[in-house]
C-alpha cells in the first residue's frame, strides 16, 4: 500500500503555507516520553515522517525514544480511519493452545496474550496481530494494566500489516521503557519460557542441529553446558544468534526456490527479520513456507526432466493431473500430490520405435 502525504485543508487554511505550518508544529513538540527535550533534528524527523505517513505531530502520532522513531497507537488508528478501507477490528484473549505456541503456559495472570484481527473492506480474511504484556515488565504503564497493553500491541501489529506501515514499530510494542532498565537485569536467571524458546529455535534450524550440535554450539558461544545455566540477558542474546542462523539458512533456501526472502517477511508479516517477533507460529510458518517452495521446485524439475526423457508432452501431464487429482494444473497440487505425480510419470513406459530395437 502506498503511503500518502497529508493534504492541507485549504478550505480552512486559505493562503497559509502548509510546509511552514508543519515546521511550526514541530516546534511545539518539545519533549519525548522520557522527558528529554527534542533536538531540532529530531523535530524535523518527526515532521518529515508525519508528512510521509499523513499524520499529525501535534496529536502525538509519532515519538522518538533513544534516537529511534516510533509510531503510536493513535497514529496507526489515524491512518486506518483516514484510509476509508477499515471495516472493523476484533480482539480477544489468546486460547490455551495459542498461549502454548508462545511458551506462556496456562496462567494468564502474569503474562497476558491477545489476538487482534483487522478487517478491510472487500477482503474476506483479516490481518492478524498478536500482543503480550507482563506484570513483570518495569514500565509503570504496562504494570498498571498489562491486559490493555497486550490488546493494544496486538491491534498495532495487525494495523501495521493491514496498512503496510513498514519500518515503523509502534511505541506501545516496546517491551520495556528505557528509563526503567535495571542494571542488575543481566544477572537474572533464564526464565522457563526462554529455555523453551531457545530449544524451539534450535529445532527449527534442523532436527540434526538440535539433537547433535546445539549443546556444543552453546558451550562454544557461552562456555556453559546447558541453556538452564544462562542468565536472562544471555538467553536473549543467544535467541538472536540462533534466529540469525535460522535466517541465513532460510535465505539460502529461498534464493534457490526463487523467493525474495525479505519481501516475503515484509508483505506477509510486516517485519524485516525474524528477530522482530517472538511468535513461534511465525518462525515456523516462514520456515515451512520456504522449505515447501524449495521442495515443490525440486519435484517439478524432476517431473519435467523425466517427461522430457520419455517424450511426454505438457498436455499429457495436465491430463494425468486432471484424471488422478481432479485439478487443472500443477500449481494446485499439494506436496504429497506432486510426489504421487512424480511416481506416476516415472512408471510410464519409455516409448520406443523400431529404430531403437537392437536386433
Amino acid at each position: 500500500m502506498e503511503t500518502k502525504t497529508l493534504a492541507p485543508p485549504t478550505a480552512l487554511m486559505g493562503n497559509v503555507d502548509y510546509d511552514k505550518l508543519m515546521q511550526q508544529a514541530g516546534q511545539l513538540i518539545l519533549r519525548d516520553r522520557e522527558g528529554k527535550p527534542y533536538t531540532n533534528e529530531q523535530r524535523a524527523l518527526i515532521v518529515l515522517a508525519a508528512q510521509q505517513l499523513g499524520l499529525n505531530p501535534i496529536l502525538g502520532h509519532l515519538t522518538i525514544i533513544q534516537d529511534r522513531l516510533y509510531i503510536t497507537n493513535a497514529g496507526l488508528l489515524h491512518i486506518a480511519h483516514n484510509s476509508g478501507k477499515l471495516q472493523g477490528i476484533k480482539t480477544r484473549p489468546a486460547t490455551e493452545e495459542e498461549r502454548k505456541a508462545y511458551f506462556l503456559g496456562n496462567n494468564p495472570k502474569d503474562i497476558h496474550l491477545w489476538k487482534a484481527e483487522v478487517y478491510l473492506k472487500g477482503q474476506k480474511e483479516p490481518y492478524v496481530g498478536w500482543g503480550k504484556a507482563s506484570t513483570n515488565e518495569k514500565s509503570w504503564a504496562v504494570k498498571s494494566n498489562p491486559q490493555e497493553m497486550a490488546e493494544t500491541r496486538a491491534v498495532n501489529r495487525a494495523l501495521r500489516k493491514a496498512f503496510n506501515v513498514a519500518g515503523y514499530t509502534s511505541v506501545e510494542e516496546i517491551d520495556e521503557d528505557p528509563q526503567f532498565t535495571d542494571e542488575n537485569d543481566e544477572e537474572e536467571p533464564i526464565t522457563p519460557e526462554q529455555v523453551k524458546i531457545l530449544h524451539a529455535i534450535a529445532n527449527l534450524i534442523s532436527k540434526n542441529f538440535y539433537e547433535q550440535e546445539f549443546k556444543n554450539w552453546l558451550k562454544d558461544n557461552t562456555g556453559k553446558e546447558s541453556s538452564k545455566e544462562l542468565t536472562k540477558s544471555e538467553a536473549s542474546d543467544i535467541a538472536d544468534r540462533l534466529l540469525t542462523i535460522l535466517e541465513d539458512k532460510l535465505k539460502s533456501i529461498a534464493d534457490e526456490a526463487g523467493i525474495n526472502y525479505y519481501k516475503l517477511l515484509n508483505d506477509k508479516y510486516s517485519i524485516g527479520t525474524l528477530s522482530e517477533t517472538d511468535n513461534y507460529y511465525i518462525w515456523k510458518e516462514v520456515r515451512d513456507y520456504i522449505e515447501e517452495a524449495y521442495k515443490r521446485k525440486g519435484l517439478l524439475k524432476s517431473i519435467l526432466e523425466i517427461a522430457q526423457e520419455k517424450n511426454i508432452s505438457n498436455e499429457e501431464i495436465k491430463q494425468i493431473i486432471f484424471e488422478e487429482f481432479g485439478k487443472e494444473n500443477s500449481k494446485q497440487l499439494t506436496i504429497d500430490e506432486l510426489e504421487r505425480l512424480l511416481s506416476t510419470v516415472e512408471n510410464i513406459p519409455l516409448e520406443t520405435s523400431d529404430d531403437d530395437v537392437p536386433f
